[in-house]
């Protein structure tokens, strides 16, 4: 699949029925639990965080949708997608470990899926609808899964980094019992008290009360090209400066949730990050308007801009899902039930985060020119094959040196104004280089007799 990864399951056993069948058996396997296939991966990755100090723990959901093969009913077990139309598929839910000092991404530190229940459950109870489980859960499932591993010798901080599906106060209040921090962006507009003087408090919209504050900073924020998983063009690149202003705020719980209407309110850095006069050409929904809620202490400018920073990483899980979905191209594949799909997805995404990792330390310039750092990453035969297709030194080879090779083979040209290679070129030039690395590792040793 590393090999080929982009293609069909007969096309990357090379035609051999017996390895393909041994493919569908193992993915069809009821008793094979995806999170099983991928517990060594999780493993080394929890294995590289606890050699950090900081690892951000980026979180997202992501689509994956099967609504044509759906429709036809090739495919069973498939659930509602959001929006108004007819989409069909199930949802995944991905941890990445990010190390803060190197902003490298480490691996895949939780995954699970679930399938959207046909309707809403009339007839339920406001505390019925509590008590069951819902999606916005998935968050805090996901940290205190993470603290059943921490052990009570590392010295790991873990700060979770999310998006405004993460804006939810159980979640917020779990990280901080467990001794996590967090990076949200804020979606709700919540009623919250800041601290004027000692013994005083001003209350009002969270909105309100950051607008009030006076501007702590300017930052010029370089803006790269945004597409959503499937490849579609949402933002160009560009340069937006934008106004930074924070301050402590006070979260009140949820007074219409009993679980959490007596607990204590949660004391929380509010960091506003604003466009105040972008250009003309571009749109409203396109401005950035930034609501970061952080459990990190926030007194100065650079404790801002440090978190700011760690936010804006969060668009790497993006880029994870891209990659499986674009360059392993995981909605295509061919399997008939739900339960097969998300085996499959299990194995593709360590593929992505492979590609990641690869990409990262071809752009890291601690490791970009580095020769030693390209042994972690690449095997022998490979760093042959790149070297004889650049003509240097297998002994000289760096990572950057060895990401180009690939691009390059899968189509890119390299110009100045071409950009980064996309993932279908990136697996097409590893597709090659695989084939000949696995050529050259069969090849009978010369015969100098």
């Amino acid at each position: 699949m590393m090999g080929n990864p982009d293609a069909s399951l007969p096309c990357q056993h090379d035609g051999s029925w017996a390895c393909l069948k041994g493919a569908y058996r193992l993915l069809s396997n009821s008793a094979v639990y995806p999170q099983a296939m991928q517990q060594p991966h999780r493993d080394l990755t929890w294995h590289s965080c606890r050699k950090a100090a900081v690892v951000l723990v980026v979180q997202d959901d992501t689509e994956l949708d099967f609504s044509r093969r759906a429709t036809r009913g090739s495919v069973k077990g498939m659930g509602p997608l959001s929006g108004s139309g007819h989409g069909r598929g199930l949802y995944q839910h991905t941890a990445l470990a990010v190390e803060a000092s190197s902003r490298r991404v480490l691996g895949i530190l939780d995954q699970r899926w679930w399938v959207r229940a046909e309707k809403t459950h009339d007839g339920e109870t406001r505390r019925q609808r509590q008590a069951r489980t819902t999606e916005a859960d998935r968050w805090e499932q996901v940290a205190r899964g993470l603290a059943g591993r921490h052990e009570p010798w590392d010295r790991t901080r873990l700060i979770h980094v999310g998006d405004r599906g993460s804006d939810v106060w159980r979640f917020m209040q779990a990280c901080g019992e467990l001794d996590h921090g967090f990076i949200i962006r804020a979606q709700h507009d919540r009623w919250v008290s800041e601290a004027q003087t000692p013994g005083s408090t001003a209350s009002g919209r969270l909105w309100t009360i950051l607008e009030r504050q006076p501007p702590q900073a300017g930052l010029s924020l370089r803006l790269t090209r945004q597409r959503k998983s499937e490849g579609t063009v949402t933002r160009e690149p560009r340069t937006a400066r934008a106004t930074v202003r924070f301050t402590t705020v006070t979260l009140p719980p949820p007074r219409n949730d009993p679980r959490t209407a007596k607990d204590q309110p949660l004391v929380v850095s509010a960091i506003h990050v604003h466009e105040d006069d972008p250009p003309a050409d571009v749109k409203p929904a396109q401005r950035i308007d930034w609501m970061l809620l952080s459990s990190e202490p926030v007194h100065e400018v650079s404790e801002a801009l440090q978190i700011i920073g760690w936010y804006q990483q969060r668009w790497l899980i993006e880029e994870f899902h891209r990659g499986l979905k674009q360059g392993c191209r995981l909605e295509d594949s061919r399997l008939d039930h739900v339960e097969d799909i998300q085996r499959l997805a299990a194995l593709q995404s360590v593929i992505a985060v492979r590609f990641i990792q690869t990409r990262d330390a071809a752009n890291d310039p601690t490791l970009a020119h580095d020769p030693a750092a390209l042994l972690e990453l690449a095997p022998l035969a490979q760093r042959q094959v790149v070297a004889l297709w650049t003509g240097r030194s297998i002994e000289t080879l760096t990572p950057k040196q060895f990401y180009l090779a690939i691009a390059k083979r899968g189509g890119h040209l390299g110009r100045t104004r071409d950009g980064p290679p996309g993932w279908l070129t990136l697996h097409r030039g590893m597709h090659d280089l695989l084939v000949a690395a696995d050529t050259l590792s069969r090849a009978p040793p010369p015969n100098c007799g």
